[in-house]
């Protein structure tokens, strides 16, 4: 099950951080980036019933993990 770090800051610096480490050490980390969104999408969209807002919120975190961009929680969501 994906994990949920309880508040929304939390849950940004883990999700990021993760991918992050996946895309650093390329640790077979396109199937962990897939099971990663399937999981995260099952838990925000099943489990606690369409949060969408949760599933953008790790969505925009795991991309910017992907990318390398390591952008403090404030500046990951300006315009």
């Amino acid at each position: 099950m994906a994990v949920h770090s309880g508040t929304p800051l939390k849950q940004f610096y883990n999700s990021r951080n993760r991918m992050y480490v996946f895309r650093t050490y390329r640790r077979a980390w396109p199937l962990w980036a897939l099971l990663d969104l399937f999981r995260h999408a099952w838990f925000f969209l099943l489990v606690r019933r369409g949060d969408l807002r949760g599933f953008r919120l790790w969505a925009r975190a795991a991309f910017l993990g992907l990318q390398g961009k390591l952008l403090p929680y404030e500046e990951a969501f300006r315009g």
